[in-house]
């Protein structure tokens, strides 16, 4: 136990000395910007991606590498000049990358979305340079399409979860992003919204599987968390669904990771049966599974202002 106490404090000093290293914001010609994922770099950087929706309705990419300082190293978009994807609908349609991976000599695919006269799937290759290696595409038109997250897949390649032929979707991409394979995946009509199914995470496992994360609505109410759990080839292994009792509640996951008994989900709990203010109802979530998918325990993490 005193080991495990001395990791939190290990812990939260290396936290609070890295956060204050740096804290630099940079600003751009653009009407929003978000950052969507980051990784550490071979280098002992920080690589992330995002997106900048300019005024006018235009989107592009950004590629963003950053020292331990938070200085730029490089900067790179991807956008209107490079590909069409103008939409005035900003909402709805934006043009947005979900994934950034890194592979060897320095180079790196960049998975996510973009709108033409169709919404598409698309991954691409660029170089150290920044320079775009090569481009796949692959229709999807549909709200949530695109290579919503990816993973290295344990016997090369690519795993991502998102959207295929208008239907939720995992599948496996060669290293040149060629579609190898995908499943659709459909949930019970008679009890969820299929339509309302989307992939938002997936990880790969000690075990050379994956796990994947979704979020769905339930016919009578309510929102809940998708748990599936496939092998290498794609076959599910099997299903869990965490989803609350009270049809005015919903949970919705955001991430997860594997632990030495299981897998630990992370999102947040929306109520309205609890009995405290408006403004204080979403809480930070966060429950385990055991290797099977049985849920083995669930917390909502107290706020500064209200206490469960």
């Amino acid at each position: 136990m005193r080991k495990f106490y001395l990791f939190l404090l290990v812990l939260i000093f290396n936290i609070e000395s890295t956060q204050s290293q740096f804290d630099t914001i940079y600003m751009y010609n653009s009407f929003r910007e978000s950052g969507t994922d980051v990784i550490h770099a071979a280098n002992g950087n920080y690589i992330f991606v995002g997106y900048d929706d300019l005024t006018g309705g235009s989107s592009v990419w950004t590629f963003s590498e950053v020292d331990s300082y938070g200085n730029i190293v490089k900067h790179f978009t991807y956008g209107p000049g490079e590909w069409s994807g103008i939409d005035g609908n900003l909402i709805t349609n934006r043009d947005m990358p979900y994934t950034v991976l890194e592979l060897d000599s320095g180079y790196f695919v960049i998975s996510g979305r973009v709108t033409d006269s169709l919404i598409m799937s698309r991954i691409m290759k660029i170089d150290t340079s920044g320079a775009v290696v090569w481009i796949k595409d692959y229709i999807g038109d549909h709200l949530y399409s695109g290579f919503r997250k990816m993973c290295h897949a344990v016997d090369g390649g690519y795993l991502w979860v998102g959207n295929m032929n208008q239907l939720p979707a995992y599948g496996k991409l060669d290293l040149s992003g060629n579609l190898m394979w995908y499943n659709n995946f459909s949930c019970d009509s008679t009890k969820y919204k299929p339509e309302s199914f989307k992939f938002d995470y997936i990880i790969t496992t000690s075990d050379s599987g994956y796990l994947l994360l979704g979020n769905v609505n339930r016919l009578s109410g309510g929102h809940g968390i998708f748990t599936i759990k496939i092998d290498k080839h794609g076959d599910t292994l099997w299903t869990s669904i965490n989803i609350p009792n009270t049809p005015t509640d919903s949970l919705i996951g955001y991430s997860c990771i594997e632990t030495l008994d299981g897998y630990i989900i992370i999102g947040q709990y929306n109520s309205k049966s609890l009995n405290i203010p408006t403004t204080l109802s979403t809480r930070e979530y966060l429950f385990k599974i055991d290797t099977v998918g049985n849920i083995m325990w669930d917390k909502c993490i107290p706020s500064a202002n209200h206490i469960l």
